[in-house]
């Protein structure tokens, strides 16, 4: 998480070879392959974990790296609902990029979790409820749930001032309601905690929900700048993401986001 990917791959190759049927450190592997964008040795990996018994990998892994190289969000969702695993997360992340709002409320009625993250990210269950209210047009009702999602994170910030988590969900939330200045005190705030030169992984993502800030609200040149540095560093943007995704739609068509997505396109 320091950054040097190189070494830590050596590192975990030597690891797997004392110990090939090691699922966790597969995984582990295969996720520092996909943050440097070595695709091809991501899936060999995954196949691995599933021959050992673990469908983890490849929720994890496998259809994220698949999605990334071809951005086919459809081909994603259909490969979730064929593994016996909740992965609510991730098949709300698919839907909303398909903008279909209705499939996120069914998801989200059929979850009873209060909040649905890991260690690297945490989204309280009232910022889904919002922002599938927001895509069905229901305002009314999508403030009422953001609202709740920010005296939601706030407590969470007043008990863990550290944790970036927090400030990366809060500062979308704002953008979403509107308050432009709000939503970059709090997104920049998060990669102020954990910047990059900290934890080259995890700072990663918050560097990435900054940028999705700063499209959401209109910083336009902000969100530019970050697309193409995120395009180069390890755990950054892959292309699936900026192909598929509709926050970037305020900046897809300039030609600066054009050439870094040609640039991330995987060469067959």
């Amino acid at each position: 998480r320091l950054g040097d990917y190189d070494k830590a791959i050596e590192q975990m190759e030597q690891a797997i070879g004392l110990d090939p049927r090691s699922a966790l450190m597969l995984m582990n592997l295969s996720g520092s392959y996909l943050a440097k964008r070595n695709y091809e040795k991501v899936f060999p990996l995954v196949k691995k974990t599933v021959e050992l018994g673990s469908l983890r990998g490849k929720v994890t892994y496998g259809i994220p790296t698949e999605f990334f190289i071809t951005g086919n969000v459809n081909n994603a969702i259909e490969e979730l609902k064929n593994i016996d695993i909740n992965a609510y997360r991730l098949k709300i992340y698919y839907y909303r990029l398909l903008n279909n709002y209705n499939e996120i409320e069914h998801i989200l009625s059929k979850s009873t979790e209060e909040f649905f993250g890991n260690v690297q990210y945490y989204y309280p269950r009232e910022y889904y409820f919002g922002l599938a209210a927001l895509g069905l047009g229901r305002k009314d009702d999508a403030n009422k749930f953001f609202n709740s999602t920010v005296l939601h994170l706030n407590n969470k910030i007043k008990n863990y001032p550290e944790d970036p988590r927090f400030y990366s969900t809060l500062g979308l939330t704002y953008a979403l309601l509107g308050e432009k200045n709000k939503a970059l005190d709090s997104g920049i705030k998060a990669t102020e905690v954990l910047p990059i030169s900290k934890d080259a992984m995890f700072g990663a993502n918050h560097e990435k929900t900054l940028t999705i800030i700063y499209s959401i609200i209109g910083e336009k040149n902000k969100a530019l700048e970050k697309v193409e540095y995120l395009s180069v560093v390890p755990n950054g943007f892959h292309y699936g993401e900026l192909f598929s995704d509709p926050y970037f739609d305020s900046i897809r068509d300039e030609p600066r986001f054009q050439t870094v997505l040609n640039n991330l396109k995987p060469k067959s």
